[in-house]
């Protein structure tokens, strides 16, 4: 039986270490280029798009999902941009899609790299529709049965219920806005300690890794097209 393999995890970090040990600077800011074209491409192609996620999406793999229009997550689905980790800020156009998640939110997961499940990744919009891991075949087909429907509508009869009631995350909203909607990091970190929760414990050891990353979430006008915004400002972000 075959291994299950994450979509995305670190590939590309990987090849960007290479260029950089033998001096590659431009190889790097080339790979990164074509990574962002093609998030663009996906953000304003003008057919539907379907992302079946379905394991580890994290990093890339999320930037070549959730550009498109339709995100589907099963029971297995592990979303998350856990860049902060290694010293570097989410990219593949998060500053344009972390700010505007409900709350504090994007700025949650953008300084802890907290891994979601399905349910979190529905409550927070990164996915949209849910469907069993044993219902993913199924899509294509009921995709190509039903060409006069709405996509979602079709997407929708996947699934006898959604579990974005189950979110972890919901339950501690209230939390996560409060500390995280602080303006500055080192008000972020004392509200943290002032909770004094296990959730806010959690938070505070995978917590904040650099100011500059967090001002650069925030400055992202909401306003701007993705690619605009979120995908080529990252080009000229990652040259420094």
């Amino acid at each position: 039986m075959a291994r299950p393999i994450s979509f995305c995890a670190g590939g590309g970090i990987c090849t960007i270490r290479e260029h950089s040990h033998a001096g590659d600077a431009a190889a790097s800011e080339g790979f990164f280029a074509s990574a962002y074209r093609l998030n663009a491409r996906i953000a304003e192609y003008p057919v539907p798009i379907v992302s079946l996620v379905d394991g580890v999406c994290m990093g890339g793999g999320l930037g070549l999902s959730v550009h498109g229009g339709f995100r589907v997550v099963t029971e297995s689905a592990v979303p998350a941009m856990p860049e902060t980790g290694i010293g570097f800020f989410p990219d593949i156009g998060a500053s344009y899609f972390l700010p505007r998640l409900p709350g504090a939110i994007g700025m949650y997961l953008r300084l802890t790299g907290h891994r979601l499940d399905a349910a979190d990744a529905l409550y927070t919009g990164l996915a949209i529709h849910f469907a069993p891991s044993d219902r993913l075949a199924a899509v294509a087909d009921a995709l190509a049965d039903s060409p006069g429907d709405p996509v979602d509508v079709v997407l929708n009869c996947l699934a006898d219920r959604s579990p974005v009631t189950e979110s972890r995350l919901a339950d501690v909203r209230g939390d996560v806005d409060w500390a995280f909607g602080a303006p500055t990091l080192g008000e972020i970190e004392k509200r943290l300690h002032h909770l004094d929760t296990p959730w806010a414990a959690a938070a505070l050891r995978h917590g904040p890794v650099g100011r500059r990353g967090m001002r650069g979430i925030r400055r992202c006008p909401r306003r701007r097209r993705v690619v605009d915004a979120g995908l080529s400002g990252r080009v000229r972000h990652e040259r420094r």
